[in-house]
């Protein structure tokens, strides 16, 4: 009878290491996971924050009459770029995929670049004064993760064309 019990206990003990080992495991997997996530979020801020101070002032960091080539790295897999210019009327109805940056646009917001994802605004920012020929905006598709247009310094702005080979939204 001795013998028994011992044996019983022998086998609750040993079930009670292996669930106690497998809750350890499934906690350090969850923290892990957590940590990770925190991290690719916190990055992702850096990396919106450096393309947005990259973009600052673009009408200003410009000399009247110079014409530059500007490629940005795109942030957080955004997949398209919006650049607007807010001191035209755009036609806001082919926007209503992406409520939020139509909501902006209509209450005369002051924001003109907007990075969007899956139909969600993941930023929006001012990058200062633009001017864009009709339809006054552009809507860029991140090529290898990159975009590029010309910026060119005028007296209030800076005048925004693309090159013939930045793929734009349909």
């Amino acid at each position: 009878m001795i013998m028994k019990i011992t044996k019983k206990s022998q086998l609750f003990s040993e079930a009670f290491k292996y669930i106690l080992a497998g809750l350890f495991s499934i906690l350090i997997l969850i923290a892990g996971y957590k940590s990770i996530s925190a991290i690719q979020q916190r990055s992702c801020a850096a990396e919106i924050k450096n393309f947005e101070s990259e973009l600052k002032n673009l009408d200003k960091n410009l000399r009247y009459g110079t014409k530059e080539l500007k490629s940005y790295v795109v942030p957080c897999g955004a997949k398209n770029i919006y650049l607007f210019d807010l001191s035209r009327k755009i036609d806001l109805e082919q926007f209503n995929k992406v409520p939020v940056m139509k909501d902006s646009l209509k209450t005369s917001g002051n924001h003109n670049i907007f990075l969007v994802r899956e139909n969600k605004v993941i930023d929006s920012f001012y990058s200062g004064n633009l001017e864009i020929n009709m339809p006054y905006y552009f809507c860029l598709l991140a090529k290898n993760e990159k975009i590029e247009f010309f910026a060119e310094g005028t007296a209030a702005a800076a005048k925004i064309t693309l090159p013939d080979e930045q793929l734009q939204c349909s």
